[in-house]
């Protein structure tokens, strides 16, 4: 039937005789929905960065005029002033 419908496939590296892989844009299209039904998730996992870093980074993407108007508004107001007005902001 492969031959036939001319899937796409390759020989099988490291096995001896005529094993083939078949690309599974080839397969019927049933063959394909069992096969997703059964595939694994993937699983993500996002590695935190350390908060000082991530604002040491921040901090030296912006232009030298936003470093002195956050300067300028930490020593006048404080770190908590900062973070009321960001939670603010995110209402």
């Amino acid at each position: 039937m492969a031959r036939r419908e001319g899937w796409v496939s390759r020989r099988r590296k490291g096995v001896q005789g005529k094993a083939l892989e078949y690309h599974v844009d080839s397969l019927p299209t049933s063959v394909k929905k069992l096969l997703i039904l059964r595939e694994e998730p993937a699983v993500y996992e996002v590695e935190r960065q350390d908060p000082l870093a991530v604002w040491i980074e921040y901090y030296y993407h912006l232009s030298d005029s936003e470093r002195a108007q956050v300067m300028a508004f930490l020593m006048r107001e404080g770190v908590g002033s900062l973070l009321t007005w960001i939670g603010e902001q995110n209402k």
